[in-house]
């Protein structure tokens, strides 16, 4: 129960990350553009319009969501498996997007890759827990 309640709160502490960063990208990079938040369309065609700041702002977003989320997950759950596992809920999510906003080859590359390296810094920053009892086994030996 640990270990699905460590990916569960990763994934979504690594969504409030993800939120806040590319809030803050929003407000340091404002585009002339106003769009209803309602309107896919219209969202859709001016991201190309974007200051390059703000493009690297979501992707920046997005390699937050894995490393919070990450972490998160690997403190909780202790295993280094849960912050692979919601990075690749992240991945997937990155893949997922990538195909619907019109992105340049660059920032598609970047959008796959940041990901992948927030969960393996995640990875190494927070340490594997092993049960006191298999420790324990080892110098019995």
């Amino acid at each position: 129960m640990r270990a699905v309640g460590g990916v569960f709160a990763g994934v979504i502490a690594g969504a409030v990350a993800m939120v806040c960063v590319a809030l803050a990208g929003g407000l340091l990079f404002p585009s002339a553009a106003r769009v209803d938040g309602f309107d896919t369309q219209a969202a859709l065609a001016v991201f190309p319009s974007l200051p390059t700041g703000a493009k690297i702002a979501v992707i920046a977003s997005w390699f937050s969501a894995s490393l919070v989320g990450g972490m998160v997950a690997k403190k909780i759950a202790g295993g280094g498996w849960a912050a692979w596992t919601v990075t690749g809920v992240y991945v997937v999510y990155v893949l997922l997007t990538v195909n619907i906003l019109p992105m340049p080859a660059w920032l598609q590359a970047m959008a796959v890759a940041a990901p992948l390296f927030g969960g393996l810094i995640a990875n190494h920053l927070v340490a594997d827990r092993r049960p006191f009892a298999e420790a324990a086994g080892d110098a019995d030996i």
